[in-house]
């Protein structure tokens, strides 16, 4: 048996004043700007004799807020610096063809013929 916490709520906001490295094989030099990430949570995954087995953080929580795309932790720093990390999670979302072709669609969960009995098929 586990039991998990969310702990903070965090909204990262920096500026790039000097060379950023880390463990980049490249340096980015200042830019001088602000970067705003969006809201993000944390949460910690506890084992039954009560140890810390997880600790997750940059849930991004309203990726509209902020200036990094909607991206959260080292991926929205990387964005907002101009160098995306070479991954599909470097880089802002979108949603998929698939999913644009069901939010089109909302139009057949509505009452198409009004008095056919459709209307109450989702009370409760």
């Amino acid at each position: 048996m586990s039991l998990s916490v969310s702990v903070s709520v965090a909204r990262p906001r920096c500026s790039h004043l000097g060379t950023f490295r880390g463990k980049l094989p490249f340096g980015i030099k200042p830019t001088g700007k602000v970067i705003e990430e969006p809201p993000q949570t944390a949460s910690l995954t506890f084992n039954a004799a009560g140890q810390v087995e997880g600790y997750t953080m940059g849930y991004v929580m309203d990726r509209m807020v902020g200036n990094t795309n909607g991206l959260g932790g080292v991926f929205g720093l990387m964005w907002a610096l101009g160098a995306p990390l070479p991954a599909p999670e470097g880089h802002p979302w979108s949603p998929s063809l698939q999913l644009r072709l069901v939010n089109s669609g909302v139009w057949l969960l509505q009452d198409p013929l009004p008095g056919l009995g459709t209307q109450n098929a989702f009370t409760t």
